[in-house]
């Protein structure tokens, strides 16, 4: 009987430290406040919870590469800097440098569950609020013909005409700041949200599986996720091939520059101290996070601006650029990060050996992308833009660049900003053609004896797209397959206790060091190769012409220089990546796979306290043979 209840007690005393799931007064069950019917309890299970948790995680991914892929059509339509696309691209990790510490601690204290439902309706609501502006100031009319504009016949074009004459009372040419800030707080509000869903969402998962299935699972995870960035792309790509009134016939293509897309029908459908001080002394854990932020500046930096880059070199529009950015890397993505996932749940390399394959794949990726930037097209030879009244050619016309409108010299060569800029003065409709240009002979390297252009870009073919994309996909798919043992690093890098915490932090440093920053240094060094800006009534908006050449070179070699940074940190993940001594095994470590190293401490301790039942059982089993003996001398 003692036995028995020594063993039980000592069973008990060994199951007491595992606990896997979350607090006692946390909830799992499913339901509504008080209704919580037994039917609906069948979904309450880790497996849902992860399918819940990945079609989250494809809509928010869906949203932030719909706001990239119409963020140059946005520019446009309001008329502000690339700059200024970068600040709002920031808003959302300012909110999340703010509120991760906290949103990671309360995840500690509270229903995460419930806290992260809250994050996705206030996601769900700034989604929405995103649309706004478009409902605020209509369509952008004040960039096209104004022909189209006021259904008369009158000048089709910016041609050279002595009365055209800018009008700076309308206020529709200028950058419309409203809609700035509606965008940005909205953004803003959307970091909330995807503070809970990312910081809370992953250590409650991965508390609440096996560990030896943790590798299975995120990886998982991680390639649904990539449906949404796909989505994002695709969708921006379907909305913005509508014009943004789509009621209204536009009369000009998609290619040309005025072309605004439907860019706000996507949203519509959309729709601790001892904590700190045991992190700080993480230096395992502070490698790995400084070695991501360089790498998230330089990856991230690099993917918002591409579909801008295809547009500019490969002459793609901006509808295109978004569905090949879209379409041709998820499948690539997912093929890497589910066979990363595989990899290592069945090989189970240590916690060293996926730090190094991460360092490896991602200098190929980072190589691979390098040698992309030597795929150029031959750079269209543009006639020089001068202010009004320096260039005795179109001295008369009044021309402006409010609007870009590009023609092609009867050279076939040399493109012009506008047929104003070309000092043409007439257009023939029957032959597409604009005619009596007085700029064209006295620029461009070709004698043009004709005076004569034709609207859009000279011809200019190029076959090295498909080539750009191929190897752009290659290197997402080589990069992702480092995904999985990069996230399970992190998780087993911190114990149980610190996880939420320590992901948040870790949000608050990612947003501080890379994601407030990348927009803006990116949007800067794009706009110092802007070689036209907007300008009307002499205030300046978006860029409507770059310096190709420099823009390729500038971009490429940037983003090889923070990826390589970021490579060089994980080096120190590499060397001390030794202390995770099992990323798989329950036994002999913490609930975090760290090996204990009180783990013996603990063991005298457990062993101390069974002591006194260890001495009360051996008295009484000397009481017993006593009590035994004096009835036998008693019989005798």
């Amino acid at each position: 009987m003692t036995n028995r209840r020594h063993s039980k007690t000592t069973e008990d005393a060994k199951s007491e430290p595992i606990e896997i799931n979350d607090d006692d007064h946390e909830e799992t069950s499913c339901g509504i406040g008080s209704w919580r019917p037994k039917w609906l309890q069948f979904f309450a299970s880790a497996n849902f919870f992860v399918i819940n948790f990945s079609i989250i995680g494809i809509l928010q991914g869906a949203m932030f590469t719909y706001m990239i892929g119409i963020m140059s059509t946005i520019e446009k339509r309001f008329a502000f800097e690339t700059k200024v696309s970068g600040f709002i691209l920031i808003a959302d990790n300012l909110s999340q440098m703010v509120v991760s510490p906290l949103v990671g601690y309360l995840g500690t204290k509270y229903n995460r569950s419930h806290l992260i439902a809250i994050g996705e309706l206030v996601v769900a609501l700034s989604c929405l609020v995103n649309a706004v502006p478009f409902y605020m100031y209509g369509p952008g009319v004040h960039l096209l013909n104004k022909d189209i504009v006021t259904n008369t016949s009158s000048h089709q074009f910016d041609l050279c005409l002595p009365d055209n004459m800018e009008n700076c009372e309308s206020g529709q040419h200028s950058t419309v700041m409203v809609a700035v800030v509606i965008l940005w707080m909205s953004s803003f509000a959307n970091g909330f949200g995807y503070t809970a869903f990312y910081t809370i969402g992953l250590p409650y998962i991965d508390d609440n599986i096996a560990k030896k299935n943790s590798p299975m699972y995120l990886s998982m995870i991680s390639t649904l996720r990539l449906l949404g960035p796909a989505l994002g792309f695709i969708l921006s790509s379907i909305c913005l091939s509508f014009y943004e009134n789509p009621f209204m016939d536009p009369g000009i293509t998609r290619n040309d520059p005025r072309w605004i897309g439907a860019w706000w029908l996507g949203f519509i459908i959309l729709g601790a101290k001892e904590a700190f001080k045991r992190l700080s002394t993480n230096y395992l854990l502070i490698f790995h996070v400084f070695g991501g932020v360089f790498r998230i500046i330089g990856y991230l930096g690099y993917y918002v601006i591409k579909p801008k880059y295809m547009e500019l070199q490969y002459r793609q529009s901006a509808s295109s650029a978004s569905f090949f950015t879209g379409a041709t890397s998820v499948a690539t993505m997912a093929v890497g990060t589910m066979a990363g996932g595989v990899l290592i749940r069945y090989i189970k390399p240590s916690a060293r050996k996926i730090a190094i394959f991460v360092c490896l794949v991602e200098l190929i990726s980072t190589m691979g992308i390098l040698s992309a930037m030597f795929l150029q097209c031959d750079t269209p030879q543009f006639a020089t833009v001068l202010p009004i009244g320096l260039d005795k050619c179109d001295s008369g016309c009044e021309c402006t660049t409010k609007v870009f409108q590009p023609v092609c010299g009867s050279d076939g060569v040399t493109n012009y900003f506008s047929p104003c800029y070309a000092g043409c003065q007439s257009y023939d409709n029957k032959l597409g053609k604009f005619n009596d240009c007085s700029c064209l002979a006295s620029s461009g390297s070709h004698l043009q004896t004709e005076t004569w252009a034709t609207n859009g870009w000279c011809s200019n073919d190029c076959n090295k797209f498909p080539i750009f994309i191929s190897i752009l996909s290659l290197c997402n798919m080589i990069a992702s397959t480092a995904r999985t043992g990069d996230t399970l690093i992190t998780l087993r890098s911190v114990e149980k206790r610190d996880k939420s915490f320590a992901m948040g932090v870790m949000g608050s440093i990612f947003a501080i060091f890379a994601f407030i920053p990348y927009p803006m240094i990116y949007g800067a060094i794009i706009d110092s190769t802007c070689l036209v800006w907007e300008k009307t009534c002499g205030n300046s908006g978006n860029c409507w012409l770059y310096d190709i050449d420099k823009f390729r070179v500038l971009l490429h070699v940037c983003t090889f220089g923070f990826i390589m940074i970021g490579i060089t940190l994980e080096i120190g993940t590499v060397i001390m990546a030794g202390r995770i001594k099992d990323l798989y095994d329950e036994d002999g470590e913490d609930d975090n796979g760290i090996a204990i190293e009180n783990d013996k401490k603990d063991k005298v301790e457990l062993k101390n306290m069974d002591l006194p039942a260890l001495e009360n059982n051996h008295q009484n089993d000397q009481k017993d043979q006593t009590e035994q003996s004096a009835e036998q001398t008693s019989h005798s």
